[in-house]
């Protein structure tokens, strides 16, 4: 789930906790087509202590750390966007499920 350059798309998803919700919402990125290629996946992590970390490296996100006392919405979207490699940046939350639609990624990037 990694990319670089304009021609794709990095999907920053902010968790705590959130292991279970974000394997399926994971699942569902990795499933999109028409970027050219696999979507970059950010996953920022608040101080999961249930695995969350984990289950994003093994579906291949990369995975930020963002200390609980310093979270922010806003504070974890902005440093998710600065490890982007594309410019086009799509948020979700973990509990968000994204459609099952083939290509809604590559259709927001029009």
């Amino acid at each position: 789930m990694e990319g670089s350059g304009s021609g794709g798309a990095s999907v920053i998803i902010r968790v705590r906790n959130e292991a279970r919700s974000l394997a399926r919402c994971l699942e569902l990125v990795a499933g999109q087509r028409g970027l050219g290629g696999p979507p970059e996946v950010i996953v920022v992590d608040s101080g999961s202590d249930d695995g969350s970390a984990a289950v994003a490296r093994r579906a291949g996100a990369r995975v930020v750390s963002i200390a609980p006392a310093a979270f922010s919405f806003g504070g974890a979207l902005n440093l998710g966007a600065q490890t982007a490699g594309h410019e086009a940046l799509v948020s979700l939350s973990a509990h968000a499920f994204p459609p099952t639609i083939d290509g809604w990624l590559a259709w927001s990037r029009r």
